[in-house]
C-alpha cells in the first residue's frame, strides 16, 4: 500500500488536468483514511459497539434495494 500511495503522490506532483488531479487527491485521502481505520481496528477496537468503530463512515450495499447505505455513529443515509 505504501508503494501505491507514493506513486500516487509522485503522479500528483506532475502537470495534470484539474479533474485527474482531484481524482488522485481523493484516492490518496481515501488510502490515508483506510490506513487509519486499519490501525484502529488492530489496536483499539474489540467489538462492533466500540465508539472508535461507530464513529467511522461505513458503507453497506443493499442488493435487494440497489442502494448504498452510509452509516456513522447511529445515523444511516440512503
Amino acid at each position: 500500500m505504501e508503494d501505491v500511495s507514493n506513486r500516487l503522490i509522485q503522479k500528483c506532483l506532475t502537470d495534470l488536468d484539474v479533474l485527474l488531479r482531484q481524482k488522485i487527491e481523493a484516492m490518496i485521502t481515501i488510502m490515508v483514511h483506510l490506513l487509519e481505520i486499519f490501525v484502529l481496528v488492530v489496536k483499539d477496537i474489540s467489538k462492533i459497539e466500540d465508539f472508535f468503530w461507530q464513529k467511522q463512515n461505513r458503507l453497506y450495499w443493499l442488493d435487494d434495494y440497489d442502494h448504498c447505505i452510509i452509516s456513522i455513529t447511529d445515523v444511516d443515509f440512503v
